[in-house]
């Protein structure tokens, strides 16, 4: 019996050894858990810390002008397309501009359309001509008017002569009456003369400020890019017939953008117009990009919280907008982008330049 027993001394010797080193890797695993655990947890608060430095969110807006037509017409002439950078032009200057290549300063077209003129171009010829034929004629009574100025002149000296003899008993009653009644016929023919020099002086008029009309119809027959900047929606295409007031392409400057926050009421004491602030845009999947912006409004009314639009504090039912200008040299923001802002001390800098900063969200 002695003997047998040897044997299940040895077993239970050895089990305490097994269930220790279970115990031991168990509690490892769970340790190890925990950590990983609590290291995730961190994570998500940095995280929410992160988001809670911005003191206001927003997107990006541009201030777009929608070119429309001032003629009716066929649009014989149309060279724009979307992503064409345009400079700015007086609408009297007729000079085309060009398509700004790659890489190249911003030179792009300021005439950018015609609409049809010919039948404009054929009324102005007539005008053109009927103000020629006018002109004639009044160079005709002009010098009407002088030989009848002329023989006024002549008949008064004469009959000033037949008075002198009258009163001489030298010449009869008659000859003084009919030399008065010349006067008086030359007198009458004179102004009426001159009567019709100044009604077709009065026409010439008349047709000066048709052709004046018809010539501010042809410029506005001309499409003229009237602010600098990209083209984001073209409307129309070459050879359709366009009305006036019909839209054929907007237009929006995209080196500065007008990025609109909301602050809530508890906000709105650190907020002034002319502040500088922290402008944050996504940059990447893992970085950010810094700008500078300057506000330039801010709303004197509450309104509701704007449903796509997330204020520092939760649950804030009224929140006040404001806008700030930022510049976008570089292109990086883009409408309908959303941004975080930041006020503070820090945003003081006078820099404008961009910076890549990592992602704190």
């Amino acid at each position: 019996m002695a003997f047998l027993a040897a044997p299940s001394d040895r077993h239970s010797h050895k089990l305490p050894e097994t269930t220790v080193m279970s115990s031991l890797s168990l509690s490892s695993l769970r340790f190890s858990l925990l950590l990983a655990s609590l290291f995730a947890f961190a994570s998500i608060l940095a995280g929410c810390n992160g988001e809670d430095e911005a003191d206001a969110h927003g997107t990006f807006e541009a201030d777009e002008v929608t070119v429309s037509s001032e003629a009716e017409g066929q649009l014989v002439r149309f060279s724009v397309e979307e992503g064409d950078r345009l400079a700015a032009s007086p609408l009297g200057e007729k000079r085309p501009g060009r398509r700004v290549p790659e890489g190249e300063a911003e030179t792009g077209r300021a005439i950018v359309g015609l609409v049809d003129t010919t039948q404009l171009a054929l009324q102005r010829r007539e005008l053109r001509a009927r103000r020629q034929s006018i002109r004639s004629k009044i160079a005709s009574v002009a010098a009407e008017v002088e030989v009848l100025a002329e023989q006024l002149r002549a008949a008064r000296r004469e009959l000033e002569r037949v008075r002198t003899l009258r009163e001489g008993d030298a010449a009869p009653q008659r000859q003084v009456d009919q030399a008065e009644d010349e006067v008086r016929v030359l007198e009458r023919r004179t102004e009426a003369t001159r009567t019709q020099k100044a009604s077709l002086a009065d026409e010439i008029d008349a047709v000066n400020e048709q052709i004046v009309q018809v010539n501010e119809r042809i410029r506005k027959s001309w499409v003229a890019n009237p602010v600098a900047g990209t083209v984001l929606t073209a409307y129309a295409e070459k050879g359709e017939v366009v009305r006036p007031g019909e839209p054929l392409y907007t237009v929006a400057a995209l080196d500065t953008l007008t990025l609109r926050a909301y602050v809530s009421g508890g906000q709105l004491s650190n907020v002034n117009i002319g502040q500088r602030a922290r402008v944050f845009i996504d940059d990447g999947p893992d970085q950010r990009q810094s700008l500078v912006g300057r506000v330039t409004w801010v709303a004197d009314e509450s309104e509701f919280t704007p449903t796509p639009i997330q204020t520092k504090e939760e649950r804030v039912d009224f929140v006040y907008a404001i806008e700030l200008r930022v510049p976008n040299p570089e292109g990086s923001a883009k409408i309908g982008m959303p941004a975080d802002v930041t006020f503070g001390a820090e945003n003081a800098s006078s820099s404008a330049t961009a910076s890549v900063a990592p992602d704190q969200r």
